[in-house]
C-alpha cells in the first residue's frame, strides 16, 4: 500500500509541479486535423514508378488510389478517395486516414494499415514475458515502465509543444521518473536512497557536460528530418536545441537507473556478507564488480545508438570520393556521437559516485546487537 501510495503520490506531485513551473499557455495548432479510421473498399489503381538515384540505379515506387469507407469519425460511412505512395494497401484492410479542411478544400492524406492491435498484442506477451520471469517485481517494473511512458505523452510532450524549455520539463520529469521507478520497485531503504543519490547526481552531469559540448561541438537540433517538420510547423515555439539536450537527460535515465541499482546492491550485498570490512575495503570490492558490468552496459548502450543510427551510416557509402572526417563532422553524424559519448560518461560516473553513497549509507545502518541470554537455574 505504501508503494502505491508512493507511485501515485510522484503523478500528482509531476503535475501540479508542472502547472505551478509552467505557464499554461495555448499550443499553437496550424491547422485542424482529425483521424478517420476507414477501410479500402476499392484500389483504383495499382502502378509501379520508376526513378534514378544519384548513382544511375532503378528505384521503383509504388502509387495507389485507393477509394476508402469511413467507418469512424465525424463523416462516417463516406466513401472518400486517397493517394498512397507508403505501404501497399489491398481491399478490405483496415486504416488509419487524416482529414484536413485546408482553405476550404477536403483532404484525406497518409492512408496507414490499423498496426495498434498487434502492437496491444505484443505488449500483452512482453506483460506476460516479465511477469513469468520476474514475478511480483518485474510485475511493479512493468507498471513504471507504463509510467514513464505516462509522464512522457501527457506530461512532457504537451508542456514542450506549448513552448516551454525543454530541458527544464525533461529534468523535472526525470527527477519524478527516477523517484518512482526506484522507491515503487526496489522500496524505502538505504539501498534505493544510494541508487537515488547516484542517478540524480550523474544525470546532472551529463545535463552539464552536454550543455558544454552541444556549444562546443556547435549542435543546433536541426540535423535530423524531424527537427526539420517541427520548425516547419511550429516556427521558432520549440527550442531545438534544447529539446536536442532534453533528449539526452530523458535517453540516459534508464541505464543509469539499471547501473546505480546493481552497483547499490552490490555493495550491500559484500557489507552483508563481510561485515568486518572497513570503508575503503568495501569500496574497492563494489568497484571491482562494477566494472564488468558498466563496461557491458556501456557496449549495449553504444550498440543501441548504432542501431537507430544505421540508416544515417548507411548515408557515408554515397559519399565515396569524400574523406570520413568530413562526413563524421556533418551534424547529423555529430549529434548521434555526442549523445552516445555523453550518456557513456554519464554511466562511467553513476559507477563510483553510487558506490561512495552506498557505501556510506551501509556503514550508517544499525550494528547487529545480539540479545543477552539469561541463566536460567532449572531444579
Amino acid at each position: 500500500m505504501k508503494k502505491l501510495f508512493l507511485f501515485f503520490s510522484a503523478l500528482i506531485l509531476l503535475f501540479f509541479l508542472g502547472n505551478l513551473v509552467f505557464a499554461q499557455d495555448t499550443p499553437i495548432v496550424p491547422e485542424k486535423k482529425e483521424l478517420l479510421v476507414g477501410r479500402v473498399v476499392n484500389v483504383i489503381s495499382d502502378k509501379e514508378e520508376i526513378s534514378q538515384t544519384q548513382g544511375s540505379q532503378d528505384l521503383t515506387f509504388r502509387n495507389q488510389i485507393l477509394e476508402i469507407k469511413i467507418t469512424k469519425g465525424t463523416i462516417k460511412d463516406r466513401i472518400v478517395t486517397a493517394e498512397n505512395d507508403y505501404y501497399p494497401l489491398k481491399n478490405n484492410q483496415k486504416v488509419y486516414l487524416v482529414y484536413s479542411i485546408i482553405e476550404g478544400q477536403e483532404e484525406f492524406s497518409y492512408p496507414y494499415p490499423v498496426r495498434i492491435p498487434y502492437m496491444i498484442l505484443l505488449l500483452i506477451v512482453f506483460f506476460l514475458a516479465i511477469v513469468f520471469f520476474a514475478k511480483k517485481q518485474g510485475f511493479k517494473s512493468f507498471l513504471t515502465i507504463i509510467l514513464s511512458l505516462f509522464i512522457v505523452f501527457l506530461f512532457v510532450l504537451p508542456q514542450i509543444n506549448k513552448g516551454q524549455p525543454p530541458v527544464l520539463v525533461a529534468l523535472l520529469a526525470g527527477f519524478i521518473i527516477i523517484i518512482a521507478t526506484l522507491y515503487f520497485v526496489y522500496g524505502w531503504n538505504k539501498k534505493t536512497h544510494a541508487a537515488l543519490l547516484g542517478t540524480t547526481t550523474s544525470l546532472l552531469l551529463v545535463y552539464i557536460l552536454s550543455i558544454l559540448f552541444s556549444a562546443l561541438i556547435c549542435l543546433t537540433g536541426q540535423a535530423n528530418e524531424q527537427a526539420i517538420h517541427i520548425r516547419f510547423l511550429l516556427g521558432d515555439l520549440i527550442d531545438l536545441r534544447g529539446l536536442l539536450l532534453a533528449t539526452i537527460i530523458i535517453g540516459s535515465i534508464g541505464a543509469l537507473n539499471d547501473v546505480a541499482v546493481d552497483q547499490s546492491s552490490t555493495v550491500f550485498a559484500l557489507k552483508e556478507a563481510g561485515s568486518h570490512l572497513k570503508f575503503k575495503e568495501l569500496y574497492n570490492k563494489a568497484i571491482v564488480v562494477g566494472k564488468d558490468h558498466l563496461l557491458a552496459t556501456i557496449n549495449t548502450l553504444v550498440l543501441a545508438y548504432i542501431g537507430i543510427a544505421l540508416p544515417l551510416l548507411l548515408v557515408v557509402g554515397s559519399f565515396n570520393d569524400l574523406p570520413l572526417i568530413y562526413i563524421l563532422n556533418n551534424e547529423i553524424f555529430a549529434e548521434e556521437i555526442t549523445k552516445t559519448l555523453l550518456a557513456s560518461i554519464g554511466l562511467i560516473a553513476v559507477t563510483p559516485i553510487t558506490t561512495f553513497f552506498a557505501v556510506l549509507l551501509a556503514f550508517k545502518q544499525k550494528k547487529y546487537k545480539p540479545t543477552e541470554t539469561k541463566n536460567i537455574n532449572i531444579e
